[in-house]
């Protein structure tokens, strides 16, 4: 049980830690340009960590109750459900 879940979650240990770093790129780069620049980005920063979030929230939810239908042998609940994820994320 143990290595089923670290070996679920080190993928999005990795995307989490993709998403920081090239924020820390960004950050590098734009300093460059001046403190106006640099104040833009630090606003923009949490909302882009935020919908992240959401985004990765949302694929996790989804594909908890997409496989559970599966699992179930219900292809139709699995259709509806992946079909109801797909809008809401739209």
């Amino acid at each position: 049980m143990r290595g089923h879940l670290i070996r679920l979650t080190l993928p999005m240990i990795w995307g989490i830690l993709a998403l920081i770093s090239n924020s820390v790129v960004d950050t590098f780069f734009v300093a460059t340009l001046g403190t106006d620049a640099l104040s833009a980005l630090s606003f923009s920063f949490p909302v882009m960590l935020t919908v992240s979030s959401l985004a990765i929230g949302l694929g996790a939810g989804a594909s908890s109750v997409v496989s559970r239908g599966i699992g179930c042998g219900d292809h139709a609940m699995a259709r509806r459900r992946s079909t109801d994820a797909l809008i809401l994320s739209f």
